[in-house]
């Protein structure tokens, strides 16, 4: 994030270098610990050499590269508008007009399955933002990459996950936002019961919630040994 803000438009000469030195500043107070600086910080070099080869075949069609717009779009619903806010990671408006969204992941990225079935809603959603709603510098347009860039730091450093290009992507928007209509809609039925738990087919991965749920509690003492199982 502080490289592309610092760089938006052209990399500097020795990019490789500049990313490493913003990398020191940002691991400093934490290199004395042995975790840091043998795990991580070879990982985050070996992040650095990937990430600027990729930057450079990129910024050869890119205008200006943003990161963390700040985007909304305005649905209908029962109970008047259903306000959708999200954060892009970062968004390239490139020399043809188009707009290149992309998410980073540290750990595993979604598959391509999970963006077109809409389990995960994310990357389409934005882009659909993008079609229809409002960024803060980013002016409405049409979306030709959705893409995730897994920055593991192993063997290889990083991968670019494609999930849609083109026409595709256009698809893709429409879908999520109708998904999202269709839950809002649901969710504004009164009969329609707010789960403390989601299925585990079809759930989130990770729910940061659960804890919260204390379902062990109030689950009965078979049920109990069940989940422990």
């Amino acid at each position: 994030e502080i490289f592309v803000k610092r760089y938006p438009k052209e990399l500097p000469p020795d990019a490789n270098q500049v990313l490493r030195e913003i990398g020191y500043e940002v691991f400093d107070e934490w290199l004395d610990r042995p975790n840091i600086w043998a795990f991580w910080w070879p990982r985050f070099n070996r992040i650095v050499d990937w990430f600027i080869a990729q930057e450079k075949i990129l910024r050869a069609t890119t205008i200006i590269s943003t990161v963390e717009e700040r985007g909304k779009l305005f649905l209908p619903s029962a109970i008047g508008e259903f306000e959708l806010r999200g954060i892009a990671d970062r968004i390239n408006i490139m020399d043809d007009g188009s707009l290149v969204v992309i998410d980073y992941k540290t750990g595993s990225a979604p598959s391509k399955t999970d963006v077109k079935n809409g389990s995960s809603p994310q990357l389409p959603l934005e882009a659909a933002m993008l079609a229809n709603g409002q960024f803060t510098t980013i002016p409405n347009g049409h979306v030709s990459h959705l893409a995730y860039w897994v920055l593991k730091g192993g063997v290889p450093a990083g991968e670019v996950k494609l999930m849609g290009k083109g026409d595709e992507i256009t698809d893709l928007a429409d879908q999520a936002i109708n998904n999202l209509q269709k839950l809002i809609d649901l969710y504004h039925l009164q009969a329609t019961a707010f789960e403390a738990v989601a299925p585990e087919e079809g759930g989130p991965r990770y729910d940061p919630y659960i804890h919260l749920a204390r379902t062990k509690e109030w689950y009965g003492i078979d049920q109990e040994v069940a989940i422990d199982d």
